[in-house]
């Protein structure tokens, strides 16, 4: 079985590399929607994981923004070489 991600989420944009690496993009979860936002803000999360598959292990990337990724929840799939 694969293992959990650090944060669950769906309408995530994914990519894979070398079929080593499985990356997840921003998307949204239950508890992140329930919090209330300022206007114009995204609900969208500014988080991006790693799977790594040789471990069986995600790992959270860290990012230099407080941007939102709100263009990430809606990429379907790409495969990178």
């Amino acid at each position: 079985d694969m293992s959990d991600m650090n944060e669950a989420r769906y309408n995530f944009g994914a990519c894979t590399w070398s079929n080593d690496f499985i990356y997840v993009f921003g998307g949204m979860n239950d508890s992140f929607m329930e919090i209330t936002v300022k206007e114009n803000f995204s609900k969208c999360l500014n988080t991006i994981e790693k799977y790594v598959v040789s471990c069986n292990r995600w790992d959270r990337i860290q990012l230099t923004t407080s941007e939102k990724l709100p263009f990430m929840s809606h990429l379907l799939a790409i495969h990178l070489p």
